[in-house]
């Protein structure tokens, strides 16, 4: 990471922590049996180590109650250790090598047929296309968006022509576009970075003002950065990165038979 040579780390005994709070009515089921885990205080004394991936990762793991979650704790980093942070150190940037490599990992992701129908917009504070960006955020996304380090705005390849009845460019480009903005946000969070993608802007509006073709749909934005001070934020965008993460049970979205035979 751009401006970290080393990380200054506490010298405890604490592993991760999972601090429930209320579910909501979608999420109570789900949630009914899981303990809490408590992570004791740290007391020892500060060691300034080399900030390599691994450690990155571990550190973030070790303060974080977001992750990992029941179910997620014997899954491979990064995804073990993902989760979708809200509260942005504004004044962090990154370097053009470390864009570059996130970059890297989304061209790398798998396509049908190898077509790789993604476009990616690069919108770093303080250029136009962020500008052009945080003009169209919603509401709810203006808060915290534009805080991020850098934002990525993604969109596929759908059609291979100009005119409305042009064939499709790939009958398989959202699923493409999603595997490379997932290998986008797994590289991120190995770098000891956050990411958290949203939908929440004005698409119609931002693609005229990019100037995206009629063979290009705008799809999501992935918002990338290191946790910020919740204080420097409105209690809504701070609350964020204290809601439950909870997912669906496998039962609800597996079938090893028929669609009418839960597992």
């Amino acid at each position: 990471m751009a401006g970290v040579g080393s990380l200054a780390v506490p010298d405890c005994g604490a592993s991760s922590s999972d601090a429930d709070s209320a579910p909501d009515r979608h999420t109570a089921s789900a949630t009914a049996h899981r303990p809490a885990r408590a992570v004791p205080p740290c007391t020892g004394p500060v060691k300034h180590r080399p900030a390599g991936p691994d450690l990155v990762i571990g550190i973030l793991a070790a303060v974080t109650p977001q992750a990992p979650q029941p179910s997620a704790e014997h899954l491979a980093e990064p995804m073990r250790s993902r989760w979708s942070a809200s509260v942005y150190d504004d004044a962090h940037r990154l370097g053009d090598d470390e864009i570059e490599t996130l970059l890297h990992a989304a061209q790398w992701a798998p396509s049908a047929g190898n077509s790789q129908p993604w476009l990616f917009f690069v919108c770093v504070p303080g250029t136009a296309n962020h500008d052009r960006l945080v003009a169209t955020l919603s509401r709810g996304n203006s808060g915290w968006v534009p805080r991020a380090s850098v934002v990525f705005v993604t969109a596929a390849h759908v059609r291979s022509g100009d005119e409305p009845e042009a064939p499709a460019f790939s009958d398989y480009a959202l699923y493409d576009v999603g595997q490379a903005a997932a290998h986008l946000t797994l590289q991120a969070t190995a770098m000891g970075l956050h990411a958290h993608q949203f939908a929440g802007f004005d698409h119609d509006a931002l693609a005229d003002a990019l100037g995206v073709p009629a063979t290009h749909r705008l799809l999501t934005g992935i918002a990338i950065g290191v946790p910020g001070d919740p204080a420097q934020v409105d209690e809504r965008t701070a609350a964020r990165d204290h809601r439950d993460r909870v997912r669906k049970p496998l039962g609800e979205w597996v079938r090893h038979g028929r669609y009418d035979e839960p597992a």
